[in-house]
């Protein structure tokens, strides 16, 4: 009974994803996935056919319409409240790949598009050639009435502006906190040695009950009278160390660390990131943002380390009250104390405001100025704790969302294959 009335509820539902094309293979999937997918059919249309009629006022707006007013806009809603279809270009993208693209989108009901950068392209992602096709897509789809979203970056994470930061901006190369050494002293030992000016921290950690001692080497030396027991020092630097990154300018195509992200706590970078970017569609086709172009998407900013800014020293004292420096290589050792959990939680609260602030805040504010909407999401946002682990604290990112002042939205990313 349950299945016949599955297909029949389907029957609904297949007739509703015709206009989409194949793909979407309904009767295949699992019931629980279809039951997920009319779920999110029902929330899409409360949610985004409620607020159809304020369209022509803002798209942006949350209206209170009465059924019958959704569902005269049923069929046709406002091309801002359909489907997005992810427009990957490939190979060589001319006005005839364009023209042929866009019209069999708009046969299947497809209003809105967002176009991302691919392999094997003719002219080169952030070259002139590569600007000068933007706009040329971005006036057919206007032509069409229809709408364009832009990737931010040339594959993803977003940060690197196509290799630009490596090639160019070497100075504002993400970084992170590593181990650079290990040492194995003998008990009774004195060590005495200078320090590289990047080391940051030094830990001693006892492997027979596992201990540990902080060690000072804020002047540059580690000077240390090593007691009984088996110990190991870690010593602690800021190094210039990136996320992979998927890259249409890197011929391998694989993900790699050959483009560099930028410094995500350092607003500097992030104007510049915008430099190499936005600002550049600003000058090919600024004329329709707002209009044809409704704003940029992010996608999957974060770190495979621990993240070190110049800067964070000085604003972990101010925001904490206290240094953390002294305690950052305690974040590397195999067990630790209460005091360190609370220490690294700390840490862990300053680099995510500093990630808002100075990376999401920034590149949402220049959309704001210049109409446009800031969209990204969020990478491992369906695993929480590996979320937190490369991304910091997700609520930080919610905050941002909520101020009405700062025209930037979360999205999610949930890529897999029903079967």
């Amino acid at each position: 009974m349950a299945e016949k009335h599955r297909k029949h509820t389907l029957g609904f539902y297949r007739r509703f994803f015709q206009g989409f094309g194949p793909g979407i293979n309904l009767m295949r999937m699992p019931a629980a996935k279809t039951h997920s997918i009319f779920s999110a059919v029902c929330l899409f249309l409360l949610f985004f056919l409620n607020r159809t009629l304020a369209a022509e006022k803002s798209w942006r707006q949350i209206s209170d319409l009465s059924v019958s007013e959704i569902a005269s806009h049923f069929q046709s809603p406002p091309p801002e409240y359909g489907l997005s279809l992810w427009w990957g270009w490939n190979g060589d993208i001319t006005k005839e790949v364009i023209t042929r693209d866009l019209d069999a989108f708009y046969s299947c009901g497809i209003r809105m598009v967002t176009i991302e950068a691919g392999y094997q392209m003719s002219s080169p992602y952030l070259s002139d050639g590569w600007f000068k096709t933007i706009k040329l897509a971005v006036e057919q789809a206007r032509c069409r009435g229809m709408r364009v979203w832009l990737v931010d970056e040339g594959k993803y994470p977003s940060g690197f502006a196509g290799g630009k930061f490596s090639d160019e901006r070497p100075d504002l190369r993400m970084q992170g906190l590593v181990v650079a050494e290990r040492i194995e002293p003998a008990a009774g030992e004195t060590l005495t040695r200078a320090l590289s000016p990047d080391i940051v921290s030094a830990i001693a950690v006892n492997l027979t009950d596992n201990t540990n001692q902080i060690l000072d080497v804020h002047t540059g030396r580690l000077e240390w009278k090593v007691p009984k027991g088996q110990w190991r020092i870690l010593l602690v630097e800021h190094q210039f160390r990136t996320s992979n990154t998927r890259s249409v300018n890197n011929p391998p195509n694989v993900k790699d660390t050959r483009n560099s992200l930028c410094d995500y706590l350092n607003p500097k970078a992030t104007k510049q990131f915008l430099a190499f970017t936005h600002e550049q569609y600003k000058k090919y086709v600024g004329d329709e943002f707002g209009k044809t172009i409704l704003g940029f998407r992010g996608d999957e900013p974060d770190y495979a380390y621990i993240p070190w800014t110049p800067a964070i020293a000085d604003e972990f004292k101010r925001r904490k009250g206290y240094d953390a420096r002294p305690y950052l290589a305690s974040f590397f050792a195999p067990h630790l104390t209460d005091e360190i959990r609370r220490v690294r939680a700390d840490y862990w609260d300053v680099w995510s405001d500093l990630f808002s602030e100075n990376f999401f805040r920034v590149q949402a504010d220049w959309c704001a100025k210049h109409n446009l909407d800031y969209m990204v999401h969020l990478n491992h946002e369906d695993n929480m704790p590996e979320l937190v682990r490369s991304e910091g604290d997700f609520f930080q990112m919610y905050a941002l969302c909520a101020d009405t002042r700062h025209r930037h939205h979360l999205e999610s990313d949930m890529a897999g294959q029903y079967r």
